[in-house]
């Protein structure tokens, strides 16, 4: 959640299944309106869907062969020993266990997309403004990015901080990363005082 002092004056349509335009879009709109803390806010949201599709593209690439096997076995999906559709088929098998996952990508990639020709799933990304005029002469907004998946509803930040523990996970378990490694350690840190 942001606060902005006024509501943009444009109406933002955002990643929904009927075809918009993602946060990217979002950014680049209000960048023409110079509010640069939600144009930031926007772009932070979908670098965040951006980050978690790619880490799937990075674990496997800086994967071993044993290691591709581990994962596979992992995710429960068969290896068709193609480097373009190994990649393709672990991203599916972590979308079938991970929701959060799913949404991401969808984000990530729908914001490549001026419309969408055959939406394919019920992930839509809103920009939800709240009015507070409690002790105020004029009303401030709070500003929240939320994530639909059919009819439900999670925080950005919610969605994005369970997949930033997901690939934490992953990650440690495959010995990409240690807790004791110092460039780790802060944001793990940072992310379970949010909790």
């Amino acid at each position: 959640m942001i606060i902005v002092a006024e509501i943009p004056t444009r109406t933002l349509k955002i990643a929904g299944s009927s075809g918009e335009c993602g946060f990217k879009r979002a950014l680049d709109a209000l960048n023409a309106q110079e509010d640069y803390a939600f144009a930031a806010a926007c772009y932070c949201a979908f670098n965040c869907a951006v980050t978690a599709l790619h880490c799937a593209d990075w674990a496997w690439s800086s994967a071993s062969e044993t290691t591709r096997e581990t994962l596979a076995k992992d995710f429960n999906f068969t290896r068709k020993a193609d480097d373009q559709k190994d990649p393709t088929a672990f991203c599916a098998a972590i979308e079938h266990k991970h929701r959060d996952f799913f949404a991401s990508r969808r984000i990530a990639n729908g914001s490549k997309h001026m419309f969408l020709r055959k939406p394919d799933h019920p992930i839509a990304a809103q920009i939800i403004y709240s009015a507070t005029t409690e002790n105020l002469e004029q009303p401030i907004y709070t500003v929240d990015f939320i994530i639909r998946d059919g009819d439900e509803s999670s925080s950005a930040l919610d969605v994005f901080q369970r997949m930033f523990e997901f690939w934490r996970g992953v990650f440690e378990r495959l010995g990409f990363i240690r807790l004791d490694d110092p460039l780790v350690v802060p944001a793990i840190v940072s992310s379970r005082k949010s909790n």
